[in-house]
């Protein structure tokens, strides 16, 4: 009876996992650690595609995140280990991600723009965002905040 107690307290707890951690991932549209682009400071549109590929690929070895031991490994603790590891792996991955591609880049010199949200999706969603993104890098600079490398 205890076990099933357990189990049933673990559904629960899964059950409102999603909720919360998808509230504290929430976009606001402002998160300049999600949204943002890279600008050329006049290179080359070659140069430009040369080392965004470079850190593309880089950045696409990250992997995911080792899989932890937090819980017990029993059934309840078994299961809830399972869930939450499930949900926060994809935003690990992006952020490990995201953080693999600022170093390159910042290392290769480029500057980072702040980007909203809308306009960030419209660049990076549909066909050929690569072609979009390097033209984003060899126009004019963009007028929104400076970021740290």
């Amino acid at each position: 009876m205890r076990v099933l107690k357990v189990a049933a307290l673990g559904a629960l707890i899964a059950c409102a996992l999603p909720i919360s951690a998808a509230a504290k991932d929430k976009d606001t549209g402002n998160d300049t650690s999600k949204f943002f682009m890279f600008y050329g400071d006049g290179l080359p549109p070659e140069t430009i595609r040369a080392d965004l590929a470079y850190c593309m690929e880089l950045a696409g070895r990250t992997g995911p995140a080792p899989q932890g031991t937090r819980y017990s490994t029993a059934m309840g603790g078994g299961l809830l280990a399972g869930i939450a590891d499930a949900i926060a792996e994809s935003v690990e991955q992006r952020r490990r991600r995201d953080s693999s591609m600022r170093t390159c880049m910042g290392l290769h010199g480029y500057s980072r723009y702040a980007m909203a949200e809308a306009d960030w999706n419209a660049m990076v969603k549909g066909d050929q965002p690569f072609e979009r993104i390097v033209q984003f890098m060899t126009g004019p600079v963009p007028t929104t905040k400076r970021l740290p490398q």
